[in-house]
Order: structure tokens, then sequence, then C-alpha cells
């Protein structure tokens, strides 16, 4: 039947979704009245019809009724299925796709999220807090973000300083490795190594920039000593810490509690770029970082896990004086002759001051552990190629000592038995200079007036192994707080004299740090370090070749020293302080004759 059809379709269609229009009523004689009585079965249709139909149809009409003026009912009834099923469509309910994003607390309850951020709806509601799983920082961060900062209203921006840091598992890892084995020696609290392993770590909950620096120090050290494939993320969270640490940099000034905080990553990230084979200058650059935070917790008087003092003190520091061993002379004699080699170019060279500052340092630092030459070993100290200025070098050192209120003339011969008592007499305090600290350099270039008689000392001469020690850390001072541009005017390749005294700092520091640092330092690698002079060396050679002029010939010495390294590296190929401690004590002349041979482990 038409009408039932047309029925049908009234009725199939949700009248909240037909739109009102304005239309011409329908006239009472329309051929649509229905005059016919409906079955019983039929009684809800012509109830629609009689009762509501035919008032929708005045109201909601969907097509003017004059346009079907002179059509058959049949006619009209299809062109109201036709439009009626368009409609219908239309206002179909679209799918919905599950989220797996939604707040913790909605997915207990079951019930749709709105994941709005930071909370929900539902939660905000029901007044309870709204976590969302992990998987939403990074799913929906650039959808929230990009969504708030279109709208003009105000907005919370979704950041990752908003969420807290996650770690894997790997982090852990290395963390437990931080905690027994890669931490660094301390050279603020030498007696107190627990600091790194109690104090220190406990702020990095606070200060993400600092666990982040453990956890990358910890992940070089790994890769020195483990051979796993398995990348640990040492780079990645090295330059987390390093962007941290710029960032609390811009809070300039820091509270006493983040100064100490910036120290440590500061000197973390430093020992990190001794295990980075190409970390030289990196290396320098976060010391000096250390030096200047130093300062500032020093002049402020910042209290803290540190304790930043002008000297170092330590119940080590007496034992290692008191047994310092033998050392190998003719390698220090050939040391001291290959720097007055090129002592007359840093002379003649008004541009390199820090270089020149350098090599007086390491002058004292190796002229103080000579002994006076026997008759016999007179002979064998063949003169320097080089003319130089003449005049006494001994008279010169001797000077430096009395304007340092040591002298060794008046010294007691029973006292020169005792490292320790000609160490006092030297400092009263007995104790060493902190290498972050400015103090008084022990030599200057300047007073050496005749570097033919640099391997000259009195007869009654005798070592002086503190100072000699305060001497190397002076060497370090001048990197850590000498003027910027200078320094990294040294480390420029094109530089050669400074590559050269670089190459003979390095060399220095192989041998004599060894024999005088404290107990926990010699487990450092030395891998890197290694690699560092030999870096150098090449250098040297490139500007040789660059400008033709015989450079090599002032490296030789550090050239010897580091192929009897390379030897000991191919031995063993962890190579650490400790292990060239032991070379040295047990074959004093394993670097003059060659002859290195590392006992196995």
């Amino acid at each position: 039947m038409v009408t039932e059809d047309l029925f049908w379709g009234w009725a199939s269609i949700p009248m909240d979704s037909l739109v009102k229009r304005q239309s011409t009523h329908l006239p009472k004689e329309s051929s649509l009245a229905v005059n016919e009585s409906p079955t019983p079965g039929e009684t809800s249709k012509a109830s629609i019809c009689s009762k509501g139909a035919g008032r929708d149809l005045e109201s909601y009409a969907p097509f003017p009724v004059d346009a079907h003026v002179g059509r058959s009912s049949s006619g009209v009834a299809e062109s109201l299925r036709h439009e009626i099923a368009d409609e219908s469509t239309k206002s179909k309910r679209r799918g919905h796709t599950k989220s797996k994003l939604g707040c913790i607390s909605c997915k207990k309850r079951k019930v749709k999220c709105q994941e709005t951020w930071p909370s929900c709806a539902n939660c905000i509601k029901r007044g309870c807090p709204c976590r969302y799983p992990t998987v939403f920082r990074y799913t929906q961060h650039d959808r929230v973000v990009s969504e708030v900062l279109s709208s003009p209203g105000p907005y919370v921006q979704l950041s990752d300083k908003s969420m807290p840091p996650t770690y894997t598992a790997n982090d852990m890892r290395l963390f437990h490795h931080f905690l027994v084995a890669a931490h660094p020696c301390n050279p603020l609290a030498l007696e107190h190594e627990i600091v790194w392993v109690r104090d220190v770590p406990k702020f990095g909950h606070q200060y993400t920039y600092l666990m982040h620096a453990m956890l990358a120090l910890s992940g070089s050290h790994l890769d020195l000593f483990v051979d796993d494939p398995r990348p640990n993320r040492s780079l990645t969270h090295r330059q987390k810490a390093i962007e941290g640490l710029e960032e609390a940099f811009t809070r300039w000034p820091p509270t006493p509690s983040e100064a100490h905080v910036m120290l440590a990553t500061s000197y973390l990230l430093a020992f990190q770029s001794s295990y980075m084979f190409d970390g030289m200058m990196e290396h320098i650059l976060s010391l000096r970082g250390c030096a200047m935070l130093s300062q500032t917790i020093f002049t402020n008087g910042f209290e803290g896990v540190f304790s930043v003092n002008p000297n170092l003190h330590g119940h080590w520091f007496e034992g290692k004086m008191k047994n310092f061993p033998a050392f190998d002379q003719q390698l220090i004699r050939e040391a001291l002759h290959s720097f007055a080699n090129f002592a007359p170019h840093l002379a003649a060279s008004p541009k390199h001051g820090v270089e020149r500052d350098i090599l007086a340092q390491l002058v004292e630092c190796l002229r103080c552990l000579l002994l006076p030459l026997e008759p016999s070993e007179k002979k064998e100290d063949s003169p320097l190629p080089t003319p130089v200025p003449t005049g006494s070098f001994s008279q010169s050192m001797n000077t430096e000592a009395q304007s340092s209120e040591s002298p060794t003339s008046d010294i007691p011969s029973s006292d020169r038995t005792s490292l320790v008592a000609l160490a006092s007499r030297y400092d009263p305090d007995g104790s060493l200079k902190n290498p972050f600290l400015p103090s008084k350099l022990g030599l200057d270039f300047s007073s050496i007036t005749d570097w033919n008689t640099i391997t000259t000392v009195p007869p009654d001469h005798v070592r002086q192994p503190v100072r000699s020690f305060n001497a190397l850390m002076s060497s370090l001072l001048i990197l850590t707080t000498a003027p910027q541009d200078p320094v990294l005017k040294l480390f420029s390749p094109t530089n050669v004299l400074g590559q050269i005294v670089l190459a003979h700092f390095t060399c220095v520091l192989f041998i004599i740090f060894p024999l005088s640092a404290p107990d926990n330092a010699m487990k450092t690698p030395m891998k890197a370090m290694i690699e560092w002079c030999e870096r150098v060396i090449d250098a040297v050679k490139e500007c040789e070749e660059g400008d033709g002029a015989e450079w090599t010939r002032f490296v030789q010495w550090p050239r010897k020293i580091l192929d009897s390294m390379r030897r000991c590296l191919n031995q063993r190929s962890r190579l650490t302080f400790g292990d060239m401690y032991d070379l040295l004590v047990n074959n004093p002349r394993a670097f003059t004759e060659g002859t290195v041979n590392l006992t196995p482990k």
C-alpha cells in the first residue's frame, strides 16, 4: 500500500535528525489524506498518521508540496522514500574506535575517558587524581600541544619537564656500575670517597642533569672494561647532562645546594671526557667549569657535600711522600733536554704566554726529583745542542725557592732523610695545591736564564716530591684558570708550539701522577689519554709537512714515552694508573730501555 510505504519511511527516521524547513501547508483536500481504516496490525502507523504524521508533514515537510502537484501518489511516495533514505544515511552514527590512551582511573571504571591533560573530566568530577600511562606521554604529546597552541584561550602546555623522568633497565645497570666501580676519585675530598656513592646520588631525583651525568660517566667507563655490542646511551645521557647544566647556569647565581650539584656534574663530565678518544678539549673545558664553581663555593662559603679548600689534605699524602719510589734519573734528564731544545722558540714568541708558563712548571716538576750526578755519570750527561743565553739555572731555582721561604741549604742533614719533614719546611701545612683555586706559580719562565744547566743540581740537593706534585698541579691550574682565548689557542692543531708543549705535558703526567696520586685514582683507565697524546704528535707531524720545518725532532722524547705506553696498552687493553705505578716501581728504567713488560694479573 502506498500510504503504508510512506508511513513506514517516516516512522524509521529519528525525529531529532530532521531539519525544520519553511514550506507551504498541505491543503485539507490533499491526496495524502488517509480515509481508509487501518487494520489492527497497523494501528500504530495509523495513529502516527492521524496524530503526528500529518502535523509533522506540515512543519517538517522535506520538500515543497507544490512540486508534486499533478503527480501520482505512487511517484510521491517513491520520491519521499529516496530523500528520507538520504537523510537517514547522513544521520547514521559514526563508528567508535577504542583508545588505549585513557587514564588509569577511567580504565578501571571501564568508562570512556576524555583524554584531556593534565586531568580528564571524569577524574575532575570525582575529585580523584588522574594518572596516564607512559605511552600517553609519547603518543599524545604532539597532538595535545598543537591543539592547545591553536586555541585562542589560556592553555597548559604539555612539556617533558611536567612528566617525571623515566629510566630503562639499562640505566639501572649503569647506575649500579657507577656506585660500585665507575664513581671518580674526589679531588676535593680525597679521604671521603663515600661522597660519590652516598651524598651525590641522593640529589639525582631533584636535579636530573646530575643523574644523567652519573649515567654518562658509568656508560663510558663500562665501554672500556666490558666488550658489549649493545649501546648504553652514554653520549645521550651526556648531552642531557650538558643541556641541564647549561640551563642551571642561566639561573646564576646558584643556591648553595645547587652550586655543589653543578660542581659534581662538571667534574663527572670532565672525568667522562677522559674516557673519550676525542675528549681532550672537552676535558679541559669541564675542568674550567669546576674551577669557576669551586671559586664561587669557596668565596661565598657555600656549605655542601664538597669541602673546597686551597690545600688538599689526606692521610694518603703522607704515606705516598714517605714511600716515594726511586725515579729513573736518565729519563728525567732526557725530558729536561727535550724541554731545552724548543724553549728558545717559546722565548722568541711573545704570543705563547700560556705555553711558557706550563713549560716552567714542568721544568720544576722534574727538577725537584733530580739527584746530584755521580762523577762517573757526569760524562754521560751530554750537553745541549741548542745554545741559549748564559747564566745559572741553579741560581734561578734557588731564587725561586727563597722567594717561597723554602731554602734547602739550611735544612739539617737528619731532616733531609725525611721527605715529610722536607715537605713541611717547604709548605708549613705539608699539603697539596688545589688545582681549581688560583695560587702563585712555583717557577717563572723568565727566571730560567741558562737552559744548558737545566739538569745540574747542587751536591746537597734532595728530592722534593711534594714540590714536584704541586708543580704538576700548577700546570693544570694554568689550564683551568688562565683566560679562555689563550687556552683555546693552545689546543689549536695549527699551533705547533702549543701541540709540542701539550705532548710533553701529557707524557710527564703519565710518569709522575701515578707515583703521587691517591689510591682511589689508581683505577682510572688511560686508554683514551694515550689516544690524546698520539693525536697531538700527529698534529705536529702535519704542521711539519705543511710548512717544511723540522718540528718532529722536538717531540722525540714524548714519542719514546708514547711508544712504551702503547706497548703497555697492547699487553693490557684495560691499562690504568695503577698498572703504571707498578711498572715504575718494579722496573724504573722500563721507559729508558724500552723493556716494558707488565706482570700478568
